[in-house]
């Protein structure tokens, strides 16, 4: 990296002229990101899709020697600018190049080159596969696709990330999941260093994991009397169209038939399916009807509105009264402020930043395949405050688990004291838990009040405050948004993550 103390373009000039960051290798008709962050800066995930980085990220190309540097517009549709980051969907061999960004503000800029190679000249048979299609609740593998066509060459080990979310703490050639679950999809990018003799360089490559359900079987069962000339006919519509499926024959006094239907993974579309049954034979016919239901899952994931946030040793009073006190605003623009944003911005930039919490998203600190249950109700037992985040979303969603998860925790620990965050109103459902509409009632309630003016939102900082614990003895466990936190304890206690 370089400080730009000149004009501008002497700062392009300079990178451009200067020993690139990284040098990647991509593989033709591929995915590839590149993303723009500055060695300056504190990394926590691969790349920010923030829309605060809508406006504030400029990319340049040099696509050969000698040529001129291109701006790369932000209405390019490949590569696209998404936040921080660069996506080829695909790149093309004629993509490579010098990639040069800058950040306004930071008067800095980063060079990367990118040498792009053709998948047929790889002098590889197999390069990996970079789709794959994981079937939910199995144990299974995601490799580094084409690994193995370079085991000739001297490698670092594996840098996996999954995109979007923060860093993987894993440095291993695959990803291990004991169990798979919905939250295991996405996209995961894997990096290593190759060297050659002096020269080294990153292969980077990109797998899209898509998680499928498991196969339901249903059946239908189809008793007929005795006929001397039996002609039975039963057949399966879906949609008033006809299906494939099988027929089993159970012998009885008459004949029992068993006709079975396969649907090779559930989706939507079958929950909104009618599936009919239609049996006929001389004496006349039959019509069953099944409809699929979803199955009512406890938690399989922290919608936004969850997260988890444990408490550093020092005094989280003293940390707020300290932060008020110095005027700051909190946010100027908290009119413009959706849910998300209040989770993944807001509520960060205050805890992380200014009061030296650990926050970190769902995947960094609990690895894909994990029993999310078991670790959210050890979280909390494993605090002294649990708050939670209240929005229509979150009152109507599977993730209401968690504060019913707090409550019974309340209810067996005095320690424990639960804060309810009020970000929009919301009308309770019948279908709540009487536990939780007690709790609605009788816990304390702070209100997050939208507005241009800034002193509604100290209130609501003052009121936090007010419930806080005074001495730290515990953590704090966070219901806001896709996060979860590992904490340094008390000092002299090892460090704590928590790991699915």
């Amino acid at each position: 990296m370089s400080d730009c103390t000149d004009m501008f373009v002497a700062c392009l000039s300079e990178c451009l002229h200067k020993e690139p960051e990284r040098i990647y290798h991509a593989i033709t008709d591929e995915e590839f990101i590149l993303e723009c962050v500055l060695p300056s800066q504190h990394r926590t995930h691969m790349y920010n899709n923030s829309f605060l980085y809508k406006n504030k990220v400029l990319w340049f190309w040099q696509q050969k020697d000698g040529e001129p540097l291109k701006i790369i517009s932000s209405e390019s549709t490949n590569p696209t600018q998404e936040g921080n980051a660069l996506w080829f969907r695909p790149i093309g061999i004629n993509a490579s190049g010098v990639y040069i960004c800058t950040i306004r503000e930071e008067i800095s800029c980063l060079s990367n080159v990118i040498k792009v190679q053709a998948k047929n000249n790889t002098n590889c048979l197999d390069n990996g596969r970079n789709e794959l299609s994981l079937l939910i609740e199995k144990g299974h593998s995601i490799s580094c696709p084409g690994i193995h066509c370079y085991n000739h060459l001297q490698r670092s080990p594996v840098t996996w990330y999954k995109v979007t979310v923060a860093l993987l703490k894993l440095k291993d050639d695959k990803i291990n999941l004991f169990r798979t679950y919905e939250q295991d999809a996405g996209i995961y990018v894997c990096d290593y260093i190759l060297f050659d003799n002096s020269i080294q360089w990153t292969m980077r490559r990109v797998v899209r994991v898509k998680i499928i359900g498991k196969p339901l079987k249903i059946e239908c069962k189809v008793f007929f009397g005795f006929e001397s000339d039996f002609l039975p006919m039963i057949t399966w519509y879906r949609d008033n169209k006809e299906s494939k499926s099988e027929i089993r024959v159970e012998e009885l006094e008459g004949k029992s038939f068993v006709h079975v239907a396969t649907l090779r993974e559930v989706t939507e579309r079958d929950l909104n399916s009618n599936f009919i049954c239609f049996a006929q034979n001389s004496v006349g016919n039959s019509t069953g009807v099944l409809k699929l239901k979803r199955k009512e899952r406890v938690l399989v994931g922290l919608l936004v509105g969850s997260a988890f946030v444990y408490q550093h040793w020092i005094e989280i009073v003293l940390m707020y009264r300290n932060y008020l006190a110095k005027g700051r605003n909190y946010r100027g623009d908290s009119t413009f402020l959706n849910e998300e944003q209040f989770a993944l911005e807001v509520l960060p930039e205050v805890l992380e930043n200014k009061y030296g919490y650990k926050l970190c998203l769902l995947e960094r600190d609990i690895l894909p395949g994990g029993a999310y249950t078991d670790d959210i109700v050890t979280a909390i037992q494993q605090s002294r405050r649990a708050i939670i985040i209240l929005s229509p979303g979150y009152v109507n969603g599977p993730s209401i688990f968690e504060l019913q998860a707090a409550v019974n925790c309340a209810l067996e620990d005095n320690m424990l004291k639960l804060i309810l965050i009020k970000y929009k109103s919301f009308q309770e459902p019948a279908s709540l838990p009487a536990i939780v509409k007690k709790a609605l009632k009788i816990l304390p309630v702070v209100t997050w009040k939208s507005s241009n003016s800034n002193s509604p939102n100290k209130q609501f900082w003052k009121y936090m405050r007010y419930h806080m614990p005074v001495k730290n003895i515990g953590g704090l466990f966070f219901s806001v948004g896709k996060i979860h936190v590992e904490r340094k304890t008390l000092q002299g206690s090892p460090h704590m993550a928590m790991l699915g």
